[in-house]
């Protein structure tokens, strides 16, 4: 992350998208591989921040800079179910981090959202998943393009709307 700061230097960057995603499905509290869970952890919210962080002077030169964190409905507390407890506790951790994240930042005027693109067909969404990838990817295009300063410790939808806490 450090050589990617030293290489972009003093670009701009207007927008940052962080989409870590990473699961190893569990069947059950009795299945929990801890080691792995550490990793997912690491990924999908140490990572995040720990970029942010290092692309912070980029996007101070930017007007009107986003920061887009790709978590989960999985990560919604008011949402929770049994099973994939690394991944959903990961993406619950990216959500407050993040959060954390947009109130400090509010006065450097970096908008900090989080977003769920929806339950996509993919290899992590499944064949069952009822959206295509381009109407994931179409509504969250709409989506960062609209984002502002108004939005910023939001968590939303792919199409805009307040995902629950």
């Amino acid at each position: 992350m450090a050589r990617l700061a030293a290489t972009l230097a003093d670009r701009p960057i207007d927008v940052l998208i962080n989409n870590a995603g990473r699961m190893r499905r569990e069947h059950g509290v009795d299945d929990l591989d801890y080691a792995d869970w550490a990793t997912t952890l690491s990924i999908n919210r140490l990572a995040p921040v720990r970029l942010a962080v290092a692309l912070k002077p980029n996007l101070m030169r930017a007007g009107n800079a986003r920061v887009i964190a790709v978590s989960s409905q999985m990560g919604s507390l008011a949402r929770a179910a049994a099973g994939n407890i690394a991944y959903r506790s990961s993406k619950a951790a990216l959500n407050m981090a993040m959060r954390a994240l947009a109130d400090e930042w509010r006065s450097d005027g970096i908008a900090v959202v989080m977003v769920h693109p929806g339950w996509v067909r993919t290899d992590m969404g499944g064949e069952d998943a009822p959206l295509a990838v381009s109407d994931s990817t179409a509504g969250l295009a709409r989506l960062v393009e609209r984002v502002t300063m108004a939005d910023t410790g939001r968590f939303l939808d792919h199409d805009g709307s307040t995902m629950p806490w």
